[in-house]
Parts: structure tokens; C-alpha cells; sequence
């Protein structure tokens, strides 16, 4: 990857989603919101899910710009990472881990991780094709 286009990758496959996800859930906290959050499916979803998916999005891709050489690793790390947060979510649900069990959240993983399978397949091929 040339300098340039590895930072470009950076900052929009993993910073930029890192830090939106961070600015939803600091929303969410905002008094102004309290009221609404819990009437509308649509602020459910914008408030818990999407950080969770943008934060799984931005972690799986920073795995690929660390092991965008070595596939089998990147493959490896990918799936093992989902299933810590899927681990994670199943901890909750059987009180073993503080938090708040939601089938979404799961959802909200494994859609990221196709995401971001897809998103760097045909991206991997562009980087190592371009040198």
C-alpha cells in the first residue's frame, strides 16, 4: 500500500467509524434524549446497535491493515474476535458479565463482520495489486 492510501485506509475503514460510534453513545447519554430513546424502535437501534456494529466494524478493520499480507491470520483473528463478542453478549444473558443482554447486539456483530469481509475482500485485492 502506498503511504497515502494507507492512511486514507485508516482514518475512513477504522478511525472515522471508531469515532462515530463513540459519538452516538455519548448522545444517547444527552438529557434532551432520555424521554425518546425508549418509545422508538429507530432510536433503540441508532443508539445501541450502531456504536456496537461501528465498533466491531472499526476493530475488524484495523485487523485487516495490520494483516493485510497474511489472509489466514486476518481469518483467523476475524472469526475469533466475533466470537469474544458473541462470548461476551452470552456472559450477559447468563449474568456471569455486568450488562444488558440484546440479541441485536449479536446481529449487530456478525453483520460487521460480513461487512467488512466483503468490504476488504475486494479492497485486499486492490492494495496488493496496486504494490
Amino acid at each position: 500500500m502506498r503511504h497515502r492510501n494507507f492512511l486514507t485506509t485508516i482514518m475512513i475503514y477504522s478511525i472515522i467509524p471508531l469515532f462515530l460510534g463513540f459519538g452516538i453513545y455519548f448522545l444517547k447519554n444527552l438529557p434532551i434524549y432520555h424521554g425518546q430513546i425508549n418509545s422508538l424502535f429507530i432510536f433503540n437501534l441508532v443508539f445501541y446497535q450502531v456504536p456496537d456494529f461501528l465498533w466491531m466494524y472499526a476493530f475488524l478493520n484495523i485487523l485487516w491493515i495490520i494483516w493485510i499480507d497474511s489472509i489466514n491470520i486476518l481469518i483467523f483473528y476475524r472469526i475469533a474476535f466475533l466470537i469474544l463478542a458473541i462470548l461476551l453478549e452470552v456472559g450477559q444473558k447468563w449474568k456471569i458479565l455486568n450488562g444488558t443482554y440484546d440479541i441485536l447486539d449479536i446481529c449487530a456483530y456478525i453483520t460487521a463482520f460480513a461487512v467488512t469481509a466483503v468490504i476488504t475482500k475486494t479492497k485486499t485485492k486492490f492494495y496488493v495489486n496496486q504494490g
